[in-house]
């Protein structure tokens, strides 16, 4: 069984590869166009900013003594995420313009690898 510390650390490598993925697959598209990667780069971090926000307020405390605060932070997190997510989106459609195309891949690769890597953890307890 994990202990909270341990989930921490597992999220944090996660979260970690997550941004090196990023990195990889922004650096292989600026080959081809400068453009498109900054696009995949802009729909990534779309997806990365809310998400660390969640997991630092889902992890801020633990302990059976507090499962009340850390199911309503859980909620509290979860909320802020999604609009943080949409604040993210009105900005860069707003301002920046990105390639729509590039712009949800990137947000679609990063939030298929947090499925992932979670489905292939599952075996690991």
């Amino acid at each position: 069984m994990h202990s909270a510390l341990n989930r921490k650390r597992d999220i944090y490598r996660l979260w970690k590869w997550q941004c090196y993925l990023l990195v990889f697959i922004t650096l292989a598209v600026a080959i081809r166009c400068k453009t498109t990667a900054w696009s995949v780069f802009l729909g990534g971090v779309t997806f990365l900013l809310p998400y660390t926000y969640f997991v630092w307020k889902s992890f801020q405390r633990a302990g059976a003594m507090q499962v009340k605060r850390i199911f309503w932070d859980m909620c509290a997190g979860q909320a802020a995420k999604l609009l943080l997510t949409g604040l993210l989106f009105l900005l860069a459609f707003k301002v920046v313009h990105p390639q729509i195309g590039p712009y949800f891949a990137g947000f679609l690769v990063m939030q298929a690898t947090l499925w992932l890597m979670v489905w292939m953890g599952r075996g690991q307890a």
